[in-house]
């Protein structure tokens, strides 16, 4: 000890400091002066006094030993070296515990009841929320106006709706049906509106009108720029009640029917709506560029000898158009509109009589119906091999190719055998009576047109 220096109390439970305190480890912060650190290993605090840190200083005094690591009071966890020197676990669950066990299974902080005291309602021992009570009495206070207050007991309720067996909620009704009556004012609202939803799609009309509504209301659906998209709307007494709509357009007439609109730009409402067939409908398509005048002049030009191209160039239409009335695939009645009536040939020809009434499940039709495409059609793969080098079908088979058929089998005769295919005679000839044989594969190769040399 040097002179001038008063000597320091010794504390109890604390060993006398090794030295003085610049000879204790010194941290150095840049741009600060360098200050002692606790003297404990591992520990890295700023010094507090006698050559420890806060908490190992208050360690010492308390008796305690500063080296000490200290523990949970309820697991014997070792804490944290800088957990705060007022923590007693190390974690709330272990603090929570630690009081059940101590007080019979009630959370009584001793802090807690140290500075508010208990609650005044005998045997409860809790610390005091308000007014002389615990949270728990002071709720029932709040809510029944009194703290002893205790719901009388009572056995398990169900829905009143029958059938329903859903356990009770509130208003004499289960969770479902309680917030139905509370959203709706019906508690069996859900069950109504399943009810009319089944019987209204079930109706024959349903779709037709749930189509017509989407495709004026609903940019997303296929074909809404050719209805919603040009204006045309649905009006609100159709949109929103489907039976209404039902009530004033009545039911179809046939299956076929479709719903027409008379002004062809107009919306769907009352007074402008009428039930047609197919073909009625589609003469007044927007696209639709044909008409019935139309049609009369192509049969007028082609009967004149004018060819398929320079029809279709003088009225502004496609060879195919051209070409399908003339065959009486569309327009065959004069005044129908451009629509495709094609039937579909039958898989089995079981049925003799089918064969001579129309000729379409004869093995020869397809032939005679690939014959006239590929000489008529400019969109056939095989065009430019016949009808684009000229050849023609002889003009009365080019009708259909039934009559192709017929004319064929009183031209040449039956088919000899399956191995037998139409061959003209003279190969740039047309098909037409004089130029047309049965011929085997090895004669038809014999026949074939040299092909020219490939550069």
């Amino acid at each position: 000890m040097q002179d001038g220096q008063p000597q320091q109390p010794q504390l109890p439970g604390l060993a006398p400091a090794s030295g003085p305190a610049q000879d204790s480890p010194v941290r150095s912060v840049a741009g600060a002066k360098p200050q002692p650190a606790c003297s404990v290993p591992d520990c890295g605090e700023p010094h507090y006094g006698r050559g420890y840190c806060r908490r190992h200083w208050r360690q010492a005094n308390e008796g305690k030993d500063p080296g000490e690591a200290r523990r949970c009071q309820h697991c014997e966890t070792a804490l944290s070296l800088t957990a705060r020197p007022d923590r007693l676990f190390c974690s709330r669950a272990c603090k929570n515990q630690h009081y059940r066990q101590a007080e019979g299974g009630c959370y009584r902080p001793e802090r807690l009841l140290a500075t508010r005291g208990a609650c005044s309602i005998p045997d409860c021992g809790r610390p005091v929320h308000a007014h002389g009570l615990c949270q728990l009495h002071e709720n029932r206070r709040v809510r029944h106006g009194d703290p002893l207050y205790e719901a009388e007991p009572r056995g398990t309720l169900f829905c009143s709706i029958p059938d329903c067996g859903g356990e009770h909620l509130a208003g004499g009704y289960c969770r479902s049906h309680y917030t139905q009556q509370r959203r709706h004012g019906d508690p069996l609202h859900a069950q109504k509106v399943t009810a009319e939803f089944l019987k209204r799609k079930a109706h024959p009309l349903h779709s037709q009108w749930q189509t017509m509504v989407s495709r004026c209301t609903n940019p997303r659906v296929a074909g809404y720029e050719r209805y919603g998209g040009r204006g045309i709307t649905v009006c609100d007494s159709w949109r929103e009640n489907f039976w209404a709509y039902v009530v004033d357009v009545g039911l179809r007439v046939r299956d076929t029917d479709q719903l027409d609109r008379i002004d062809n730009d107009g919306p769907y409402e009352p007074g402008n709506v009428a039930w047609v067939s197919p073909a009625e409908n589609s003469q007044k398509r927007s696209s639709n560029v044909l008409t019935a005048e139309g049609a009369a002049e192509i049969r007028r030009r082609r009967s004149a000898g004018e060819t398929q191209e320079a029809i279709a160039q003088a009225l502004g239409v496609t060879p195919s158009t051209v070409l399908d009335v003339i065959s009486g695939r569309t327009w065959n009645n004069g005044d129908a509109p451009d629509m495709r009536i094609r039937r579909r040939r039958p898989r089995s020809a079981s049925a003799p009589e089918a064969v001579a009434g129309s000729g379409r499940r004869d093995p020869l039709y397809d032939t005679c119906a690939g014959i006239k495409a590929r000489c008529l059609n400019p969109r056939s793969s095989n065009y430019a091999a016949y009808g684009g080098r000229g050849i023609r079908l002889h003009e009365p088979w080019a009708q259909s190719p039934p009559a192709f058929l017929e004319g064929l089998k009183a031209e040449i005769g039956p088919r000899p055998s399956p191995n037998h295919s139409i061959d003209r005679i003279d190969n740039d000839g047309h098909y037409e009576p004089g130029n047309l044989r049965w011929a085997t594969s090895s004669e038809q190769l014999l026949n074939r047109r040299p092909r020219p040399p490939k550069a």
